[in-house]
C-alpha cells in the first residue's frame, strides 16, 4: 500500500504532481493529456500535421466522390447526347474487333500516356511487326497495376481512372470519328478521337506514379520515377495535334453577306473529310 492512500489500477500519476494518468499519456511539463494526435511537448497543443493524417482525407473524401460522380454522369450524358443529336457521316461503321481494342489501349492509352504523345507519332505498334503481339502483351502487363491501384490506392485515384474509364467505354460504344471507314481501326491507327483518351492516359501515369510509391525500396521508387519523367520528356518534340484544312472562312463568310434570303448554302467545316455545314440566308 502507498503511504498517501491505495494505488489505483486505472493509471500511473504524474511524478511531479500526482495527477492521475487515464488512457492517454500526459505531457510531463505541462500535465496535458495527449490523445492520438501528435502534441507539441512544450505546449500540449496538437501539431498541425496528425490533425490532417487523422481527420483531413476524411473530411474530403465525400464531396470530392460526390464531384468525382456528378462528372462521370455529366460526361456519360453528354457522350449519349452527342452520339444521338450529332450528324452521322454515311458510309462508316463501328468496327470493333479484339486486335483493334488491344491496338487502342495499348497506343492511345499506355504508351501514349507514358511517352507524352497524342497517338502514332513517336512510340506506337500498330502497323508495325507484330504490332498486335505486343500490343497484347503491354495490356496483359498493364492488369496487375490496374488491379493494385483499384485495390489500394487511394479512393480520389479510383473515382478519377472511373471517370476516365467511362469516358473510354463511351467513346468506343459510339464514336464520332471525322473520317468515313472503320471507326475503331481509325482509332487504332491514328490520332483520330485523342478526346475520348486524353483522361485515361492521365489516370495511367498518375496510376504508374502511385504504383511506384508502393516499391520496397526508396530507390527503386526513385529509378522508376526518373525513368517515367525521361520517357515523359521524350514526346514533347513530337507533341502537336493535326492542323485543320483551310476552308478558307474569309471567303465564305463574303458569301453569305451576298446571297440573297433564302439561300441554301453548304460550307466546309473543320477538320474536314465531308463535314459541312448545311444553312439558310436569312
Amino acid at each position: 500500500m502507498n503511504e498517501n492512500g491505495p494505488e489505483q489500477g486505472t493509471g500511473n500519476s504524474n511524478h511531479e504532481t500526482g495527477a492521475p494518468q487515464t488512457g492517454a499519456t500526459q505531457n510531463h511539463e505541462t500535465d496535458a493529456p495527449q490523445t492520438g494526435a501528435t502534441q507539441n511537448h512544450e505546449t500540449g497543443v496538437p501539431h498541425p500535421s496528425s490533425a490532417w493524417v487523422g481527420t483531413g482525407s476524411r473530411k474530403y473524401l465525400g464531396p470530392t466522390i460526390i464531384l468525382l460522380a456528378a462528372l462521370l454522369a455529366i460526361a456519360l450524358v453528354a457522350q449519349l447526347y452527342a452520339s444521338r443529336a450529332a450528324p452521322r457521316q454515311g458510309g462508316g461503321h463501328l468496327g470493333a474487333s479484339l486486335e483493334n481494342f488491344v491496338l487502342i489501349l495499348c497506343d492511345r492509352i499506355f504508351l501514349s500516356g507514358v511517352f507524352a504523345e497524342p497517338g502514332h507519332r513517336h512510340v506506337y505498334v500498330a502497323g508495325r511487326p507484330f504490332g498486335v503481339l505486343i500490343a497484347t502483351v503491354m495490356c496483359v502487363l498493364a492488369i496487375p497495376i490496374i488491379v493494385l491501384v483499384a485495390r489500394r490506392a487511394p479512393s480520389e485515384l479510383k473515382l478519377f481512372g472511373l471517370v476516365a474509364t467511362g469516358i473510354v467505354v463511351a467513346g468506343l460504344l459510339s464514336p464520332l470519328i471525322s473520317v468515313n471507314g472503320n471507326d475503331w481501326h481509325i482509332m487504332a491507327t491514328s490520332d483520330s478521337a485523342a478526346r475520348y483518351f486524353f483522361m485515361a492516359r492521365v489516370a495511367w501515369v498518375a496510376s504508374l506514379v502511385w504504383a511506384a510509391t508502393r516499391l520496397p525500396r526508396v530507390w527503386m521508387t526513385r529509378t522508376a520515377w526518373v525513368a517515367a519523367a525521361i520517357a515523359f520528356a521524350s514526346g514533347f518534340p513530337v507533341w502537336g495535334y493535326t492542323p485543320f484544312v483551310n476552308d478558307h472562312w474569309p471567303q465564305e463568310a463574303r458569301t453569305i453577306e451576298t446571297s440573297a434570303p433564302g439561300t441554301k448554302l453548304l460550307l466546309p467545316v473543320p477538320p474536314g473529310n465531308g463535314w459541312a455545314v448545311d444553312i439558310t440566308v436569312k
